[in-house]
């Protein structure tokens, strides 16, 4: 896991962690998610995200395993009505404006509905400004590529800084209960 992450300071149980779906092809060991159930708070479901950057398939640059791991990642989440999954996507929103042809900033916004897994037509994304994606930038290089999730209601966002990462920590208040 890449950055400081206290996700839960209580006990949970029944761990989960996803298929390592780059494993067959790549020297990377770290599946895309984690998750656990948080037995004090009304047993929500947590998942920890970290899909594929652009170029890390070793057989060809030009492929991805982010469409994948986004899917497999929604089928986990939604066999539980009570969750809350995020982390760093590598992917700006869905409904981002990529330039024409720009071979440093490639469209990768074919990733979010190619294998099933956009999270947005059924769960509220912590920054959320538009039915299909937005929201602050979560880096200092002024991209938005971390999200959180989450089955449930919705209360406020913040989205801050921190000295010891590149990446800005949201933070999701949700209703538990």
């Amino acid at each position: 896991m890449r950055g400081p992450c206290h996700f839960l300071s209580h006990p949970t149980n029944d761990p989960d962690v996803g298929p390592n779906l780059a494993s067959a092809v790549s020297s990377s060991a770290e599946p895309p998610f984690h998750c656990a159930t948080a037995i004090y708070f009304n047993n929500i479901r947590l998942c920890n995200v970290h899909l594929s950057p652009r170029g890390s398939d070793t057989r060809d640059a030009t492929w991805e395993y982010a469409d994948d791991q986004l899917g497999e990642i929604k089928k986990v989440v939604d066999d539980y009505g009570n969750v809350a999954f995020g982390g760093d996507f590598n992917l700006l929103p869905p409904d981002h404006v990529y330039p024409i042809d720009d071979e440093n900033d490639p469209d990768r916004g074919w990733v979010w509905d190619a294998k099933g897994g956009n999270p947005y037509p059924k769960y509220r994304e912590c920054d959320q400004t538009r039915q299909t994606g937005g929201g602050r930038p979560t880096t200092k290089y002024g991209s938005k590529i971390d999200y959180v999730f989450s089955s449930r209601p919705w209360r406020w966002c913040a989205v801050t800084t921190t000295a010891f990462s590149d990446h800005y920590p949201l933070v999701y208040s949700m209703e538990i209960a």
